[in-house]
């Protein structure tokens, strides 16, 4: 069973693409002055490609939940069909 932490950062992520309109949505977790959100956030705007993006160091209950799942807070990092993915994975994944 998953505890409260746990469900409460399923809600929060819920929540905020129910807010953005549709559940297949990004949302691109990000952090000021780091180069590799830069390299997702402006190929994902050069797709016209849809997200969110939270900003980890002004939103503490992103990044004290996305600790409590993924053992560590780091960006980038997208939320994409109901799972986290690496932002530097996911641009080498789709220029490979």
């Amino acid at each position: 069973m998953k505890d409260v932490g746990q469900l409460t950062f399923f809600f929060l992520l819920y929540w905020y693409s129910r807010s953005i309109g549709r559940r297949d949505r990004m949302i691109l977790y990000t952090t000021p002055g780091c180069p590799k959100c830069q390299d997702v956030r402006l190929y994902l705007q050069n797709q016209s490609m849809q997200y969110t993006e939270v900003n980890l160091l002004q939103d503490s209950k992103a990044s004290q939940q996305m600790e409590q799942e993924l053992g560590e807070v780091y960006a980038p990092v997208l939320w994409k069909n109901e799972q986290f993915i690496d932002g530097e994975t996911y641009l080498y994944s789709i220029n490979s």
